[in-house]
C-alpha cells in the first residue's frame, strides 16, 4: 500500500508522558518508518475553516489496469491548503534531531520525549486550521499529514511558483501511483514523471532553484529516506540543530 505520508500527527502525543528517551542510535542506518495509532487531539474538531481538502486516492484499478493512470484529475491547490509556513525557533539545541529522530522513524520514542520537546514538536507538526504550517499539516478528512514541500521550498527562497508546481506534482505522484505497491513503486513514479504528472512543469517552474533539487526524490519516494533529510527540512521551519 502506497504511504502518502501516511502518519496520524504527532501533535497528538503531546499529552507527553514524562518519561526519558530511550537511548536510540540516531544515526541513518536501518531507520524505517512506523505507522502510529494516536489520533490528534479530541479537542482537534474541524471547524470548517479550510474547506479544501485534498481528493481521496483512487483504489487499485479492479480490472488489473494500467499503473500509473494516465489521466489525472487533480485541480491545482487541492492537495494542502496554501498558509504560509512557519516562521519559528522553537526547537533548540539538538532538539530538531532528537525529534525527528523519535517522531519521523520510531513510534514508542516520540510518545516518550518529555515536557522539554513539547514546543519544538508543536512548532514541527500542524493542523490544517492553524495559520501556519510546519514540516507536517495534519489533513483531518483523509487522516494525513504531508510533507510541507511549499512551505519549505518557500522558506528557503524559491518562488511561489516553484513551491506550488512542487506541491502539485507531489498530489499528483499520489494520484497517479494510488495503484502501485511499495515494489512498484519507483516505476510508476517514472512512468507518471512522463506522463500523467509532465504537464506539471517543476522543471520549468523550478530552474536554477536549489529547493527543488532536494525535494525531488523525497517526493518522488512520498517520505523521507533519512533522518538528514527530515531535519533538515524540520530547521528550515523550527530551527535548533
Amino acid at each position: 500500500m502506497i504511504r502518502f505520508v501516511g502518519i496520524p500527527l504527532v501533535v497528538g502525543l503531546l499529552v507527553v508522558s514524562l518519561g526519558a528517551c530511550g537511548g536510540k542510535d540516531d544515526s541513518e542506518q536501518g531507520l524505517t518508518h512506523t505507522t502510529r495509532s494516536v489520533e490528534p487531539d479530541a479537542s482537534w474538531v474541524d471547524d470548517g475553516l479550510d474547506a479544501a481538502a485534498p481528493p481521496d486516492v483512487a483504489a487499485p484499478p479492479a480490472d488489473g489496469g494500467a499503473c500509473p493512470l494516465e489521466v489525472v484529475d487533480l485541480p491545482s491547490g487541492t492537495w494542502m491548503p496554501r498558509k504560509p509556513p512557519r516562521d519559528s525557533n522553537a526547537c533548540g539545541a539538538g532538539q530538531t534531531s532528537k525529534v525527528t529522530a523519535a517522531c519521523e522513524f520510531t513510534n514508542s520514542e516520540c510518545a516518550t520525549l518529555g515536557s522539554a520537546y513539547a514546543a519544538c514538536i508543536y512548532c514541527l507538526y500542524s493542523r490544517e486550521t492553524d495559520a501556519t504550517y510546519a514540516l507536517r499539516t495534519y489533513l483531518p478528512a483523509v487522516k494525513r499529514e504531508p510533507i510541507n514541500y511549499r512551505g519549505y521550498a518557500l522558506r528557503t527562497g524559491a518562488s511561489e511558483t516553484c513551491g506550488q508546481a512542487l506541491e502539485d506534482y507531489a498530489a499528483c505522484l499520489e494520484a497517479a501511483c494510488a495503484c502501485a505497491t511499495a515494489n512498484t513503486r519507483a516505476t510508476c513514479v517514472t512512468r507518471a514523471r512522463s506522463g500523467a504528472c509532465k504537464t506539471i512543469g517543476v522543471g520549468t517552474a523550478c530552474i536554477g532553484q536549489d529547493a527543488a533539487k532536494f525535494l525531488q526524490p523525497i517526493i518522488e519516494r512520498g517520505d523521507f529516506a533519512t533522518q538528514t533529510e527530515a531535519t533538515t527540512m524540520a530547521k528550515v521551519f523550527c530551527g535548533g540543530t
